[in-house]
């Protein structure tokens, strides 16, 4: 039996097609574990705490996926002692890691023919949210230098910015709407800000595929080289690319990026699909 902790529900789903999985929300007699890690201000990392020291401390063999690259250089020579196997979703980034990207399913699982004949507009033209640490000078070379140029546009961040951006067109969600939480059937577009380290190593923000399978299309930095081939038309260098993309003449183009980022995906980059992160996983199980 599978021990699992924070899974996707679509790992999830196909894992359990060839093995009895167990949430460890609740201790359980397991035969190896599944742990997508959570870092310390995660509200689930007390849970995980006790399951490494439950299990993990006894050599079950266990795979982690650092999601969000947050486990510790001390948590890492700790966790190493015992049967543990490190994934993480950046192309060249720590030793003893082993690249695994986020996930996608096959795009007929999910995706709707009808977003093209979508008859509502879409109130937001670009979207940000997340955290900017580290990330402020490819969010002023990006959003400010496209807001300030286009006034026509609604560009809208979500969550509290060091930095005000009110007077470069660039408007907070609670300002706009009075609400916390985002529509994303509201949202046509945003772009994949990461530092100047994440651009490096070759990592994508988590939530990207989510995007795509709600109609939005996000937009690659230049800098991040590793993913050029993937996204192809969607990459951008400046603002004058994102101009382009985003005032284009017909409305289902969008959609039609989106399916070509996937055609990619089948075509060129197969480490992004769901039945890699099974493989990987039960090679490192022995399941």
């Amino acid at each position: 039996m599978i021990g699992v902790f924070n899974i996707q529900e679509n790992l999830k789903a196909q894992l359990q097609k060839g093995h009895e999985l167990c949430d460890l929300s609740v201790d359980e007699n397991i035969d190896s574990i599944f742990i997508d890690w959570v870092p310390q201000s995660d509200k689930k990392f007390v849970r995980q705490a006790e399951i490494i020291e439950k299990y993990v401390r006894k050599k079950i063999p266990t795979v982690i996926f650092d999601r969000f690259l947050s486990m510790t250089y001390k948590e890492y020579i700790w966790l190493k002692r015992f049967n543990v196997f490190f994934f993480e979703p950046a192309v060249n980034n720590r030793i003893g890691f082993t690249y695994v990207p986020q996930w996608t399913e096959p795009i007929n699982d999910f995706w709707d023919s009808e977003y093209r004949k979508e008859q509502k507009e879409r109130q937001i033209d670009l979207f940000y949210t997340g955290n900017l640490d580290n990330k402020i000078k490819s969010f002023e070379k990006y959003y400010k230098e496209y807001a300030s140029l286009n006034p026509d546009k609604t560009i809208i961040y979500q969550g509290t910015f060091k930095k005000q951006y009110d007077d470069y067109n660039i408007k907070s969600l609670m300002n706009w709407n009075g609400f916390e939480n985002v529509n994303l059937l509201d949202i046509k577009y945003t772009i994949l800000l990461g530092s100047s380290t994440e651009y490096r190593i070759g990592y994508l923000p988590d939530n990207f595929f989510t995007y795509m399978q709600h109609g939005i299309l996000p937009l690659l930095p230049f800098e991040n080289r590793f993913f050029h081939g993937m996204f192809g038309n969607s990459t951008v260098e400046n603002e004058k690319d994102i101009d382009f993309i985003i005032n284009e003449k017909f409305g289902n183009v969008r959609y039609i990026m989106i399916e070509c980022i996937y055609y990619n995906i089948d075509n060129y980059f197969p480490e992004f699909k769901i039945n890699h992160v099974i493989d990987k996983i039960k090679h490192y199980l022995k399941l």
